[in-house]
């Protein structure tokens, strides 16, 4: 039996930002369309919640407290998704006091006879691979759709087993789970250290017993070594921090109610999104403010259907399919040139002679992308109130886009003006891959901001 686990919570965390600014039920309607597609390669469905409070917490006051407080909205928009897809059919299993990892790890210690696939971003979850034969393995479907099993974790992470996970997250830490690491030691020396010792309690007995051999290994010194014990007296300990970045697998779910439904009926509902929505008009639109990120294609961009909705990350989107486009855009950007910065602006102050720079106009980097028209894409740039969207729309109807933010201190008009021109410029090279020439990694930009703001 095939089963897909959803990590809902972070499926929909991404459909959440790719909607920022679009309608108030974009989100679920989003993350609905995307179970439904994937519901039909597999024999059962699990949607797996997180829950309000959680054990992590209740150890570790600090465990995600660098995460913003969500909008109102963000709360309606899922529960609403979570009661269309029960309604849908599919099988949502959930358990007060436990995060919806702890519900996935339960349920794939459960199906052991089973293929499981984790759609989730969670990295996290990578502890719950497992290995052939393939019918009874666990692998991880990426919110791109790339897949993640054993043998991509060992050639990907150092030779790292799943199991070594928890100790891994201890080494170097979770930024996203706002866990602290050992200071001073990455990805590569805690691979290294794992894999040379197996597990975190061999790692700290070796440093306490037999130290050198610790040294011995490339980049690992006394530095790392006193990082490592002052890490166990730390708040969080070291040991904390493993047990809070390991996905348990005793939560008290019923993971047989997955054989006692019938498998879903995937049709997609016709009625209106505010049925399953008891927010207010008020509130409705209270829940459209967004958080920056990028948003999908407004309703005059072509039409898309459940099947083709669009793929994200972070900030860029594009169709499905979207090999056109992208076949269009590699041909354009092998004739495209690097951007010469032939324009220079003298900017006077209030105090100090003032300074003058060089750069790139708009119309260089558009000219610079004339090779795109030749392979049949056309640009569209269309600002809003506080972001501009790139779009490179192919004849074929396919497309790529990108959302940039605005940074407008409040002026009137011609301070929007500027900052829309700017983020033009900067959005089309970035999209098209066009290099400016004179790159410094940037040095020459932050100089001069803090030559401005020690002489404001």
């Amino acid at each position: 039996m095939k089963i897909l686990a959803v990590d809902l919570g972070s499926v929909y965390a991404t459909a959440w930002h790719a909607s920022a600014g679009d309608d108030v039920n974009a989100a679920a309607q989003l993350v609905m369309d995307r179970v439904r597609r994937m519901a039909g390669n597999y024999d059962r469905v699990a949607i797996c919640r997180d829950s309000k409070t959680n054990w992590r917490k209740n150890l570790f006051d600090g465990y995600k407290g660098d995460r913003f407080e969500k909008p109102e909205g963000f709360y309606h928009q899922l529960d609403a998704a979570t009661d269309r897809l029960r309604a849908d059919g599919f099988t949502v299993l959930d358990a007060e006091g436990f995060e919806a990892d702890d519900i996935i790890g339960t349920l794939c210690a459960w199906a052991t006879e089973s293929q499981v696939d984790i759609h989730t971003a969670d990295k996290d979850l990578l502890q719950c691979l497992r290995d052939s034969p393939p019918e009874n393995a666990v692998r991880i479907i990426t919110n791109t759709g790339e897949e993640r099993d054993v043998e991509w974790l060992a050639e990907n992470m150092g030779g790292l087993l799943p199991m070594q996970m928890p100790c891994f997250l201890a080494l170097t830490g979770d930024k996203s789970d706002s866990l602290p690491g050992v200071h001073g030691c990455g990805v590569k020396t805690a691979a290294l250290l794992l894999d040379r010792f197996d597990s975190l309690d061999e790692v700290l007995r070796v440093a306490r017993e037999e130290v050198t051999a610790l040294h011995a290994l490339p980049g690992v010194g006394p530095a790392l070594t006193s990082a490592l014990f002052a890490s166990v007296d730390r708040t969080p300990s070291l040991y904390l921090v493993r047990k809070l970045a390991t996905v348990r697998t005793d939560a008290p779910i019923n993971c047989a109610a997955l054989l006692e439904e019938p498998r879903p009926t995937v049709t997609r509902h016709e009625e209106p999104m505010e049925d399953y929505l008891d927010n207010s008009a008020e509130e409705q639109a209270a829940d459209q403010i967004p958080e920056p990120a990028a948003s999908p294609p407004p309703a005059s961009e072509p039409r898309m259907t459940t099947q083709d909705a669009p793929r994200a990350v972070d900030d860029l989107q594009w169709s499905t399919p979207c090999d056109q486009v992208a076949q269009a855009l590699a041909s354009a950007q092998a004739a495209m040139v690097k951007v010469s910065k032939a324009h220079k602006a003298e900017v006077k102050t209030s105090k100090g002679p003032g300074y003058s720079y060089t750069y790139a106009s708009l119309a260089d980097v558009q000219a610079a992308t004339r090779p795109l028209a030749e392979n049949g894409v056309a640009i569209i740039q269309l600002p809003g109130a506080q972001n501009l969207k790139t779009v490179l729309m192919h004849r074929s109807g396919q497309w790529i886009q990108c959302t940039t933010p605005l940074f407008i201190r409040g002026g009137g008009p011609q301070e929007y003006g500027s900052a829309v021109t700017y983020a033009r410029r900067y959005a089309l090279a970035s999209l098209c891959n066009i290099a400016v020439d004179d790159d410094d990694d940037g040095a020459a930009a932050q100089q001069q901001y803090h030559q401005r703001r020690r002489g404001a």
